[in-house]
């Protein structure tokens, strides 16, 4: 196969068979059609600005038409002199009729055959015109890549020109260029060149036209000189300098479109290497693309795979669009084109693109692909919820890759560095995580609880409310308590006995994590617990359990003087410390003061109402393996309460004769008097509980007799509290002024001797002075004859008076009638009216009498 070849001009013999315009040779089998088009088309008049005569001076017309009845013609018209009628003005025609799409011939590109040597202007004596096969091509790439270099006109100018070619292409305006043939010939062949081959075979041009408003050429060519202001409707003009000048004529019109980077990427290229960026494009095209702006998204689409730049957000759109229709491309250039993408673009997909993406890699059948935009869509939520930004409901994440790489950047944005996530933010985070089942990292949120929110927390101004985000947060998460807790633990402990004792506290009192035992501590001391000894052992407890984990800030005992004293108070409380000691462990690990804080509240002299205490801590430690560990005062005080308490246990089950007399007194009364004071006052205290319990008058009035002043004054105190109280008791009333006025009283017969029980322990500021008797008896207690306070010698009637004076008389004074005359229904005949001439003394004579009297008390 090769070209068809036409030869027309004026002869006296050709194909027509008569003289005159006709062709003078063909090659057969040309349709008579295309015979009729070239005809017409190939029409020549030389300028008018140059005298027809001179033929050298005609411009050469090379034009290509790319449909002349269904064709594609390429010719070469030359001025050719007179017509063999002597007539001036003919021309020569040289035409080839393109091969078929398969011939290799087709190939070669019209613009390129400008100067070739196989052109002729003689007239063939045969009429039959063989095939021409392989013409040469000298306007070939290295060429106009040449005259580009040397054209004197703009990269952005040649942009513009290809870019109205093409237009014109489209049914633009054509574009009309002023310059000589030959500059016509190398910017067609330069636009050629730089349009696709197909695009470049579909240009329509011709190279000089005498008559270009009557020409439908895509490109047409006038010489310098041409008027062209009447042109300027119809065609885009384009006025290049002449060649290798270095000017610039007027400046074509902006290519309109965002293809405008295609015509600039192609006269960059240049015609040496556009067909390399053809054949890239070819990859990925349907096959249906024509024009430079059907070209520009596969430009761009490419480009995101495999350009060596990034592109812009605008073209991304365009690519992306693309993308989600490129149908036709085989599964395998899919795949690998979006696993390009995906490394090159994965963390900056534009918004709305995922999900053509996701289309895109399910029409590519590759499970991975799926797997890696699944997981770049839930980045990109996860930056979004981080931002604050409004995303879709999250939704279970199916692959592992997915929920592996979410739950990771979930971590990264918890210990991120300043400024960190807001706890709403976290939040956000946290029903993201759960929503799409992905989980969330505990170290993580252990370091966004020890950094974040400890900073928070600690940054609140004193009594100052934490934002309720916050407290939602760490109520939520325990890993968040646990960083927490772990952070705050490292700050001086009575900063943080203030933040435990708040809201702090209260977010973390129920966690049970080792980290948070020094916070939990100082919560739970911080509030009212109705078994304080029992919370000092469940703190114990917690200690012990949270040490192999070495949590920040836990003490380095299980039970110190710090814990009891913000629990139980100061030392000194025996109660609280009998109770703290029975729940010690020999495994516990105690601080060395513990045993001198138990060991205080031993020592320490007992109120009245701390004494059944006393008893029992008393008795813990008596067998107490802590025992060993206690101070030598405390060692002392319990040796001597184990001296003393037979004395006193045999003086309560002693009976009455010998109750009232010296001997249980005096055992009791030597075994206490060098007793520490504790001992001492413990004692005297159980003696006056075990002559309460005594009701006899003769027996109260013996003991009493013997019983150290110490003791006396506990039992006066004692008795004073009973007929003071709610309820008094008139029994109680009645049994003391009958042993005050009792003959049992010991009798004093004479000076002691220094042998004699209580001597020389009578006189003041002896250590014994307390405890002193009065003189022995006059005779054996137990009488039942009661005499009057005269009758009772000595020192006995003085501890007698006091009975009356300092005990029943301030409070008697204030008792109504019904309850002193209980008392006196309980005194015998004779002492009842002993006790009347008393209760008058005490009471005096005028209006207070009488008003005493009444029965309104």
């Amino acid at each position: 196969m090769g070209f068809a070849q036409l030869y027309y001009t004026s002869c006296e013999r050709g194909l027509g068979g008569h003289a005159g315009y006709q062709f003078n040779a063909a090659t057969p089998g040309v349709d008579a059609r295309v015979l009729r088009e070239v005809e017409r088309f190939t029409a020549y008049e030389p300028p008018r600005s140059v005298p027809v005569e001179e033929v050298s001076a005609h411009p050469v017309s090379l034009s290509y038409a790319p449909d002349l009845a269904g064709a594609r013609v390429v010719s070469r018209v030359v001025s050719n002199g007179p017509d063999p009628s002597g007539r001036p003005g003919n021309y020569f025609a040289h035409s080839l009729v393109w091969p078929g799409a398969g011939d290799t011939d087709a190939a070669v590109l019209p613009a390129e055959l400008w100067g070739a040597g196989f052109w002729t202007q003689v007239p063939s004596p045969d009429p039959e015109l063989p095939l021409l096969r392989s013409p040469s091509a000298p306007l070939d790439r290295v060429r106009t890549g040449l005259w580009q270099g040397s054209c004197g006109v703009r990269a952005s100018e040649v942009a513009r020109l290809l870019g109205a070619v093409d237009a014109a292409v489209d049914g633009g305006n054509p574009v009309l260029v002023v310059a000589d043939s030959a500059s016509v010939a190398h910017w067609v062949a330069l636009v050629s060149h730089l349009l696709p081959p197909a695009r470049a075979r579909a240009v329509g041009f011709t190279t000089y036209c005498g008559r270009p408003g009557e020409t439908f050429a895509h490109v047409v060519g006038v010489p310098p000189g041409t008027d062209t202001e009447g042109l300027r409707a119809r065609f885009v003009v384009f006025r290049p300098p002449q060649h290798g000048w270095a000017g610039d004529g007027p400046r074509l019109p902006e290519i309109t479109g965002a293809h405008r980077g295609l015509a600039h990427a192609l006269v960059a290229a240049g015609p040496e290497q556009a067909p390399e960026l053809w054949r890239r494009l070819a990859r990925y095209g349907s096959g249906r693309e024509r024009s430079l702006a059907d070209w520009w998204p596969v430009l761009v689409a490419s480009s995101v795979v495999e350009g060596p730049g990034r592109v812009t957000p605008e073209q991304w759109e365009t690519a992306r669009r693309w993308w989600a229709g490129a149908s036709w491309l085989p599964r395998r250039t899919l795949a690998g084109a979006l696993s390009r993408f995906l490394d090159g673009y994965g963390p900056d997909l534009p918004s709305g693109a995922l999900e053509d993406l996701w289309t895109l890699a399910h029409r590519a059948g590759s499970a991975s692909l799926a797997e890696r935009l699944e997981s770049e869509a839930a980045l990109r939520s996860l930056r979004s919820v981080a931002a604050g930004e409004e995303v879709p409901e999250a939704v279970p994440l199916r692959s592992v890759r997915a929920r592996e790489a979410a739950r990771e950047r979930i971590g990264t944005l918890l210990e991120g560095r300043a400024p960190g996530l807001h706890p709403d933010r976290v939040l956000a985070l946290l029903a993201w995580a759960r929503a799409a089942r992905c989980g969330v990292p505990e170290r993580s949120l252990e370091r966004y609880g020890a950094s974040a929110v400890a900073g928070l927390i600690q940054g609140l101004p004193e009594g100052a409310v934490p934002d309720p985000s916050v407290a939602r947060l760490v109520r939520a998460r325990a890993g968040v308590r646990r960083g927490l807790a772990g952070a705050l633990s490292e700050l001086p402990r009575e900063r943080l006995a203030r933040i435990a004792a708040g809201p702090v506290g209260v977010w973390t009192a129920r966690d049970r994590d080792p980290a948070g035992v020094v916070l939990r501590e100082l919560y739970r001391v911080s509030s009212p617990h109705p078994d304080p000894a029992g919370l000092v052992r469940e703190l114990m407890d917690a200690r012990r359990r949270a040490r192999p984990y070495s949590p920040a800030g836990l003490p380095e005992h299980d039970l110190d003087t710090e814990l009891l004293g913000r629990v139980l108070g100061p030392a000194g409380a025996p109660g609280p410390a009998e109770q703290t000691l029975v729940r010690l462990w020999r495994s516990d690990l105690l601080a060395p003061g513990v045993a001198g804080w138990i060991g205080d509240a031993l020592t320490s002299v007992p109120w009245p109402e701390r004494l059944r205490a006393w008893h029992r801590l008393a008795a813990a430690l008596s067998g107490h393996w802590l025992r060993p560990s206690l101070p030598l005062e405390a060692v002392r005080v319990l040796e001597g309460w184990e001296g003393a308490r037979p004395a006193l246990r045999a003086l309560a089950r002693a009976p009455d004769g010998e109750f009232a007399q010296e001997g249980p007194w005096r055992v009791l009364r030597e075994c206490s008097e060098r007793a520490h004071p504790a001992v001492r006052e413990v004692v005297r205290r159980r003696a006056a509980e075990t002559l309460s319990a005594r009701r006899d008058p003769d027996t109260l009035a013996g003991a009493l007799g013997w019983c150290p002043a110490a003791v006396l004054d506990a039992y006066a105190d004692r008795v004073g509290r009973a007929l003071v109280g709610d309820g008094p008791d008139p029994a109680l009333a009645a049994s003391v002024f009958a042993a005050a006025r009792s003959h049992a009283w010991p009798r004093d017969t004479g000076p002691r001797g220094a042998g004699d029980p209580g001597a020389g322990q009578t006189g003041a500021g002896g250590p014994g002075a307390a405890w002193s008797t009065v003189s022995e008896p006059g005779h054996a207690a137990g009488g039942a004859a009661l005499v009057s306070r005269g009758s009772v010698p000595g020192a006995a009637a003085d501890r007698a008076a006091r009975l009356t004076d300092e005990v029943l008389s301030p409070v008697l004074s204030t008792w109504g009638r019904r309850r002193t005359n209980a008392v006196r229904r309980l005194l015998p005949a004779a002492l009842a009216a002993e006790f009347d001439v008393w209760l008058r003394g005490v009471r005096g004579p005028g209006p207070l009498r009488r008003w005493w009297e009444g029965w309104d008390r």
